[in-house]
């Protein structure tokens, strides 16, 4: 997961994808503290399309944070479906 981060995010990015990233690695190291940081951080990113992104994906880390990657994650997927 390291390496799916920008050494340098541009910073009219659209998208907070190193806190996203940061915040993927923080669950399954069971850093809870950490995980509701970069949520925070990621709540005050830019909007796209009228929502912030990846903030979903966040929050279900949090909520499912006693469970495995899969279920967490698989949440909001099986939602859209």
């Amino acid at each position: 997961m390291k390496s799916a981060l920008y050494e340098r995010e541009p910073p009219d990015s659209p998208v907070w994808w190193n806190a996203y990233v940061r915040a993927t690695i923080a669950f399954p190291e069971r850093d809870r503290s950490k995980l509701s940081e970069l949520r925070e951080e990621i709540a005050r990113g830019p909007m796209l399309q009228g929502v912030v992104p990846n903030l979903d994906a966040v929050d279900r880390l949090i909520e499912y944070f006693e469970q495995p990657y899969a279920v967490a994650y698989g949440k909001g997927f099986n939602a859209c479906h």
